[in-house]
């Protein structure tokens, strides 16, 4: 996969998950503030491939966004609490729970999963 990204101009760098000591976060203990504002937020959700990670984008005076990637197929699954089909079991377990517990403490926390055939409506709606 890395002839797909590695292409002409593109300087990569691999970013590494810090001690988050934002009660916001939990029950995530780990995470990497992109701007250094709180505003876009990278958090650990592995389970679908090894080093997979969400992002969540706090915005002002409107509900969170959580972009979700492959932790889940959709929103409505997550939900519920059940797992998609591939990835490691125990760390989509663990993953699932805490965007749930995420969810439960970021009022109206709206989980955008890369697959959600309404993801793109309920993004407009916000």
């Amino acid at each position: 996969m890395r002839s797909h990204i590695q292409l002409p101009g593109l300087h990569w760098r691999q970013v590494t998950m810090e001690s988050t000591k934002d009660p916001g976060l939990a029950p995530f203990t780990e995470s990497l503030d992109v701007m250094g504002d709180g505003s876009l937020t990278l958090l650990p959700t592995p389970g679908h491939t090894a080093g997979s990670v969400s992002l969540l984008i706090r915005r002002a005076h409107r509900p969170p966004l959580l972009l979700a990637g492959d932790l889940t197929y959709g929103a409505d699954i997550l939900q519920r609490g059940q797992l998609p089909g591939v990835g490691h079991r125990r760390q989509l377990a663990e993953s699932t729970g805490k965007v749930r517990a995420l969810a439960g403490q970021q009022p109206g926390l709206i989980v955008l999963p890369a697959h959600d055939p309404t993801a793109a409506r309920r993004l407009l709606e916000s």
